[in-house]
């Protein structure tokens, strides 16, 4: 093979490995911008001793991280509070409240209050 063609092709494949570069990463980063969407998933309600359990599932499906994420809950006149202090893309977090009164029976409501970009 001639030696300006064997140039000729390795300057192509350079070009277009810089190219493919520039653009996974023109990619990724379109990707990763953009709010946390942290999604609340409420579980079965459980009786248990003294009271009952609400499990929850805390899911960040935005592409972004957030941080010290508040899930509030109430029931009447019973409320509860947690933070996570951390939730990446795509990260679960798992948790419950527990209430005295029957959630089954009450107008529950469980939700995300804040967060905080990091």
């Amino acid at each position: 093979m001639r030696p300006d063609r064997v140039t000729l092709i390795f300057s192509i494949l350079l070009v277009a490995a810089f190219t493919s570069f520039l653009l996974h990463a023109w990619l990724v980063e379109r990707k990763e911008s953009g709010p946390p969407m942290p999604v609340i998933t409420v579980g079965e309600v459980r009786e248990e001793a003294g009271g009952y359990t609400v499990p929850f599932t805390l899911t960040n499906q935005g592409p972004s991280t957030a941080e010290l994420v508040q899930v509030v809950a109430s029931l009447g006149e019973e409320s509860g509070e947690q933070v996570v202090d951390f939730l990446a893309f795509g990260e679960e977090v798992e948790g419950a409240f527990m209430f005295r009164q029957d959630p089954r029976h009450g107008k529950l409501t469980v939700r995300v209050a804040s967060y905080k970009l990091p």
